[in-house]
């Protein structure tokens, strides 16, 4: 088995009370030893997120939502780099429209400027659980990509992913047989074999993935603070 080493690289995520995402921050080496910095910040409210803002060293995007109606969602963005003055440089309108039928239900969302003529649509669909299939993501008439999810009775087999613009293939299958299916293989460019050990508290310890043909191995190690959100 060939050593492991560290690689310096850092992922925090911080969650809220409903368990969603409010902060992701990436930490990883940069040069002559500097560490390089990225992070992405969201605010939520009832609707939905409010805010979304992400830095990467002095760069800085912003992105606020609103909500004029129940499908509708208005998103204003403004960028800035050091001290500069905040610069808008687009608003947009996502639009959600659903046809529920006896299989399931068919969701598309479309994205394009207030007034003007969509420029991206998302074509998803959902079986009668309610668990997602398929995506298909479409630039004008160019699909992008395309997304499916493989069920077996009430347990995930399988996610694909057939990214066009970049002709690259990537999945993640799951051993339905394991008591909690957390192992399986894992495929991008090269296909590894992944499985996650716990802490006895039963919270992910970390993450494995192994080439079964050179034993080459990666680890990504789990940590966790925890906290009371009424009182930050």
């Amino acid at each position: 088995m060939k050593p492991i080493y560290d690689d310096g690289k850092r992922t925090r995520y911080r969650f809220n009370e409903k368990g969603q995402v409010t902060e992701f921050k990436k930490i990883y080496p940069g040069k002559y030893g500097v560490l390089d910095t990225s992070i992405v910040r969201c605010e939520f409210e009832q609707h939905g997120p409010v805010r979304l803002l992400e830095r990467v060293v002095s760069y800085r995007r912003l992105t606020s939502y609103s909500y004029p109606e129940d499908d509708v969602v208005h998103l204003e963005i403004k960028v800035k780099r050091g001290n500069s003055p905040w610069q808008v440089i687009r608003r947009e309108e996502l639009v959600t429209q659903e046809d529920h039928n006896s299989r399931g239900m068919n969701k598309r969302i479309t994205r394009g400027g207030i007034g003007e003529k969509a420029y991206q649509k998302t074509d998803e669909h959902y079986d009668g659980f309610g668990r997602i299939t398929s995506r298909e993501i479409w630039n004008g008439n160019r699909s992008q990509s395309i997304e499916t999810w493989v069920w077996q009775d009430d347990k995930i087999k399988g996610y694909f992913k057939n990214d066009l613009l970049e002709n690259r293939q990537s999945s993640i299958e799951y051993n339905i047989d394991a008591p909690r299916q957390e192992e399986g293989k894992w495929c991008i460019e090269e296909c590894r074999e992944w499985s996650i050990v716990h802490h006895k508290n039963g919270l992910p310890k970390g993450w494995i993935f192994m080439n079964p043909k050179t034993e080459n191995m990666e680890i990504w190690e789990f940590d966790y603070d925890f906290f009371d959100t009424a009182n930050r």
